[in-house]
């Protein structure tokens, strides 16, 4: 019995031992690698910050400072922002009554925000012809407020100031700031809202005076002081034409230019005359036109126009019969009184009118000569001025007198050597002839 017992025991360790040596091993499974993550691209839209008012009282003006216009995202840290308007800005809240005024712009990341938020620096109030500066609670002013930036869109942020609340005057000469501010948001773009009041500085001559960084201004060079006579840097904003042009001290400078509001832009490039001059006013005439450039808004106060480019300003004032010691011809319409010798001048024909006018934009003078159309380049340096020709003009037939009287003007036109102005009267001398107009 034990003999059976001890032989079933080891037959069964056999098939045990035998099952397990022919068992195939079990494969370790394959790791499946994870996938790799595809970076999502960051998406921007665009901000612009503005300013308007409802309309004030008891005060005539009220300058606000300001500065650092910055916005919180939702999902960013508490301590993180985003400047869209970093360099300082400065507007009158009675003169944009009912209007807005552009502060800048920035291209930032699209998403949700919730906070805007600026330095107020000062702010200056005029209350019955006396400036006050008005008390500050805090320099930074918080609005809170979600708003979306869209991916390729524009979020115009406009920021009422409303002037009856904001400044309070809390005695004789005294003016408080409360910082009564509301927000209001629109998606898309949308023209500023403009006022009659606003100023324009277009078909005006503006004559620089300064540039550069406000606080730290470099003030023009004039010719006398680097031997070169009457180099004015000059800048006039042509509305019919949306161009701009002028003297760059050295040479004459055109470009385009669009205006909306306060807001200016010059995108360029201007193009330029090639002339070479002292070297201090060719490095102030290529600081000039890089920031002309760069331009970005406007204002004027007290006939002074200021062009905020960047963190940087040009100050212009308007020009006069005597900013200059020899005033200009251009962007005048003639009329041409006489011609010929001085001491044998001819009247104008009648039923004829010749006309001339000095574009400064285009470096061109262009115009009636009696019967046909004609046009050409000129060069003007000071009082010196040339029409190197060939004048172009339309091929109508006329009159012989009328022909005739066309041909030597436009002759004597071609030999011009210098102008003078004396009054509303302008002779242009050519070469031991004259030719005498009047303002139109």
């Amino acid at each position: 019995m034990k003999k059976h017992c001890s032989f079933l025991f080891v037959i069964v360790l056999m098939i045990v031992l035998v099952l397990s040596g022919c068992a195939k091993p079990t494969p370790a499974p394959i790791p499946t690698p994870s996938p790799t993550p595809v970076p999502v691209p960051t998406k921007y839209g665009t901000v612009e910050v503005r300013a308007t008012d409802a309309p004030p009282t008891g005060v005539s003006k009220i300058i606000v400072y300001t500065k650092n216009i910055q916005v919180h995202k939702a999902d960013s840290p508490e301590d993180t922002w985003t400047t869209v308007v970093g360099e300082e800005r400065s507007f009158d809240l009675v003169e944009i009554q009912g209007a807005e005024v552009f502060l800048g712009t920035a291209n930032i990341t699209s998403g949700n925000y919730t906070q805007i938020r600026l330095d107020v620096t000062k702010v200056m109030v005029t209350l019955e012809g006396k400036e006050i500066l008005a008390k500050l609670p805090s320099e930074k002013l918080k609005i809170v407020r979600t708003w979306e930036v869209r991916e390729n869109e524009k979020t115009i942020l406009a920021l009422d100031f409303e002037a009856d609340k904001f400044v309070v005057i809390t005695g004789k000469d005294e003016a408080q700031v409360k910082p009564v501010l509301k927000l209001e948001v629109t998606q898309g773009d949308r023209p500023l809202k403009t006022a009659a009041k606003l100023t324009t500085l277009e078909n005006i001559t503006w004559v620089l005076q300064s540039y550069g960084q406000p606080g730290n201004l470099k003030t023009v060079l004039r010719g006398t002081e680097v031997a070169l006579k009457d180099a004015e840097i000059m800048a006039f904003f042509d509305s019919a034409k949306s161009q701009v042009g002028g003297s760059a001290g050295i040479n004459k400078y055109a470009g385009g230019y669009k205006l909306e509001g306060n807001k200016l832009s010059i995108p360029g490039p201007l193009i330029t005359t090639a002339m070479a001059g002292p070297q201090p006013l060719m490095v102030q005439e290529k600081e000039y036109l890089t920031l002309l450039q760069a331009a970005q808004s406007y204002q004027i106060k007290g006939g002074e126009l200021q062009i905020n480019c960047g963190q940087q300003v040009l100050i212009f004032t308007k020009k006069t019969e005597t900013s200059t010691s020899i005033p200009t011809l251009e962007n005048t319409d003639w009329v041409l009184e006489s011609y010929g010798q001085v001491e044998k001048l001819q009247s104008v024909l009648k039923d004829t009118e010749i006309t001339a006018l000095f574009d400064s934009a285009k470096s061109q003078v262009a115009g009636s000569a009696g019967v046909n159309r004609y046009f050409g380049s000129y060069k003007l340096d000071g009082s010196k001025l040339t029409v190197p020709g060939p004048i172009g003009s339309t091929k109508m037939a006329g009159p012989q007198p009328a022909m005739d009287q066309e041909s030597e003007y436009l002759a004597t036109l071609q030999a011009a050597e210098s102008y003078k102005i004396e009054g509303s009267k302008l002779t242009i001398t050519c070469s031991g002839k004259v030719l005498i107009f009047r303002k139109k």
